[in-house]
């Protein structure tokens, strides 16, 4: 059996939101260039932004969630409304007991809001665990009740030892806009590693992506009769795919339906992954067996969904952070490009093709801690980034055919002597 390395990093866990000290601010006056992209200030004085959502409502309203804070804000015409939407500060661990990735994390409008009146909320409770809420909101649609809150799911965070539970908690959704069933992510809730295997077995929820009907009236909610282990004995029916380490970031195409799951890595790789709209379900992602195209354990081809692209730790980070297709009106030549990014490095990628020849390009350097890239409503990039507290818009590069290369062609230096490839044993990465 090959030696397996532990690949250690300044102390930095490999995880979504673990701030990393030395990160370079970014600077109010990045200039316009011709490959890289350019950024525009939205709003700053933010307390560690996790997470951005956009109603389509009309209303030009950004939702932004302050995980340490535990507060979801408004952000409106490049402003901070004064009236908190919501504070669940009173739900969660205090923030100097909290690990890293616990605290407020992801929240989602229905199909057909702003007629319907209630939002769903993930965050993690007194117990570290992930939880799965629905909240009532005001008339004016301008705050969320907090007293309505009604419970439909907690997913457990592992006990590690005695006085620390397990990371990974993802706890990210989005309402699919193909079949309106919500899709959310549970991290594998473990120590680094996964050594439960928690993202494997089909009788956990944890270490996979969940496919539910929340909007049917069902109590607390129904489960898809398409969803692919409904009649798999012993499996939780909830199961959308499995093998996911913590897939931060997920996102579908809005106009295709495609799903693009990034999953951040552990020793070496993260990895974005790629389930094309006409998907049944049930693609299992190798993790724990195998990180990006790599196995740490005896691996089967057919078993599992290779990731599309992969990238080494490093100068290129520590953390995928999942991004969007775009879809604006502005960039018209960058219509229908993926945009990822990296929470240590603060880098934005481009992937296109994907479903052919897929081709990479680099379009910012500017360091910044990128903790989420979402669309606002007229489809355009907007970028939460948490170690400055700011709010940006992207501009994207003024040329668009220079620059791609092949993710074929695209090689890291790293020798995994380490851990067998599902190809080779022993293969060198070369630059």
């Amino acid at each position: 059996m090959l030696n397996q390395f532990r690949l250690k990093l300044a102390g930095c866990y490999f995880i979504v939101i673990l701030m990393c000290g030395w990160l370079t601010p970014l600077t109010s006056d990045i200039r316009a260039s011709e490959s890289m992209g350019t950024f525009e200030q939205v709003v700053e004085g933010l307390d560690f932004p996790s997470n951005l959502v956009v109603p389509q409502d009309g209303s030009g309203r950004i939702f932004v969630m302050e995980k340490n804070k535990a507060q979801v804000l408004i952000v409106q015409d490049g402003k901070i409304s004064p009236d908190i939407f919501l504070d669940i500060s009173d739900r969660i661990v205090s923030e100097k007991n909290r690990n890293p990735e616990q605290g407020l994390l992801d929240l989602a409008f229905p199909p057909g809001f702003p007629e319907k009146s209630h939002v769903y909320l993930t965050y993690t409770d007194k117990n570290a665990d992930l939880v799965l809420s629905r909240f009532q909101i005001s008339k004016d649609r301008r705050k969320a009740i907090e007293s309505s809150e009604e419970i439909l799911l907690v997913a457990e965070n592992f006990v590690i030892v005695s006085w620390t539970k397990g990371y990974h908690h993802c706890g990210d959704m989005e309402f699919s806009p193909k079949d309106k069933y919500l899709y959310i992510c549970v991290g594998d809730s473990d120590n680094q590693g996964n050594p439960r295997q928690t993202a494997q077995p089909l009788n956990f929820v944890q270490g996979k992506l969940l496919r539910l009907d929340v909007e049917s009236g069902v109590k607390p909610y129904a489960i898809p009769a398409d969803n692919p282990f409904v009649k798999k004995e012993g499996a939780r029916p909830e199961i959308w795919a499995n093998g996911l380490r913590n897939p931060w970031g997920f996102s579908f195409d809005p106009l295709t339906g495609d799903l693009y799951i990034t999953d951040v890595g552990w020793e070496f790789f993260e990895e974005i992954n790629f389930q094309p709209a006409s998907s049944k379900g049930g693609e299992n992602y190798g993790w724990n067996f195998a990180e990006g195209n790599y196995c740490q354990k005896i691996c089967d081809d057919k078993d599992f969904v290779w990731p599309v692209h992969e990238y080494t730790h490093g100068e290129n980070g520590c953390a995928v952070i999942g991004g969007v297709v775009y879809r604006g009106k502005k960039f018209p030549d960058w219509n229908g490009v993926y945009l990822f990014s990296d929470y240590c490095a603060g880098k934005i990628w481009a992937l296109r093709d994907i479903k052919e020849n897929p081709k990479l390009r680099l379009i910012s350097e500017e360091p910044m801690s990128t903790t989420s890239i979402r669309a606002d409503g007229n489809g355009e990039i907007l970028i939460a980034n948490s170690g400055e507290g700011k709010l940006l818009r992207f501009n994207f590069p003024e040329k668009f055919d220079v620059n791609w290369r092949l993710v074929s062609d695209v090689k890291y230096e790293l020798m995994v002597e380490f851990w067998r490839t599902n190809r080779d044993v022993n293969r060198k990465i070369e630059s």
